[in-house]
């Protein structure tokens, strides 16, 4: 049984396919053969890709047995002989393009890098505490907040959205508000939020509004304004995310 499958980048689908179909010439095939050995991730992303490999030429096997069965069948019926090449040029043509098709399907299909850096350093806000005060403007708000921490964002937004229409600049229902959003995966909705409060100087919640709103920066393909916001927040695996934007 495979293991959770790993974020593999084009290029590094491309590096791992020449690797295995013996494509590389002896010295990257030594560095890549010294890599494999003492990296245990990169040894599950070869056998990843192996098996992904081996699975779609299996299926094509099967698709170009059942077509020699159906043309032996056909000239048995029809009472020809005739010899059929099971892998004639024709059919080791077609077995490589549909291959290379499929393969490039499962690229296409993946998800994009900023979708996979998107889920690789996103977590949630754990939410506040909640009090259900008896005011209700309170007793709202920390219903929403039981919405929010139980996963049900969009019954927290329509509970928070009233609040923040009769208090728009209200950093706390800003943030939560740009944050259910976003864990929605709607950075549209989440960007104007988290960035009025990324904006505010004094409110607790600015750095990491910074950070999730950075994450939706990236969500939404807007990379360079995502490098701009992550240089500006102390958060802790800043730097990395930085990183690994910069070597798109």
């Amino acid at each position: 049984m495979m293991n959770k499958p790993h974020n593999i980048s084009q290029k590094e689908f491309e590096q791992l396919e020449r690797y295995i179909l013996n494509l590389m010439d002896e010295d990257e095939r030594q560095t890549m053969d010294a890599g494999i050995q003492s990296d245990a991730v990169l040894r599950d992303k070869v056998n990843e890709i192996r098996q992904l490999m081996e699975g779609i030429q299996e299926a094509e096997l099967r698709e170009i047995m059942n077509q020699f069965h159906q043309e032996i069948e056909k000239n048995r019926s029809s009472g020809r002989k005739r010899t059929v090449f099971l892998f004639s040029r024709p059919f080791a043509v077609a077995a490589s393009v549909i291959v290379i098709l499929a393969l490039s399907v499962y690229l296409f299909m993946r998800p994009d890098r900023n979708q996979r850096l998107f889920a690789d350093y996103y977590r949630t806000d754990p939410g506040l505490v909640t009090a259900m005060s008896s005011s209700n403007a309170d007793y709202e708000f920390d219903r929403g907040m039981v919405d929010f921490k139980t996963g049900d964002y969009q019954a927290a937004i329509k509970r928070w959205q009233p609040l923040l229409d009769s208090r728009p600049e209200s950093d706390t229902l800003n943030y939560f508000i740009g944050s259910a959003y976003l864990a929605v995966r709607d950075a549209g909705s989440a960007i104007p939020k988290l960035e009025k409060v990324a904006e505010e100087m004094h409110s607790d919640f600015r750095n990491d509004a910074s950070w999730y709103l950075a994450l939706a920066y990236l969500l939404n393909n807007q990379n360079e304004k995502a490098i701009n916001i992550l240089q500006k927040t102390s958060h802790p695996r800043k730097d990395e995310l930085l990183r690994k934007i910069g070597n798109e």
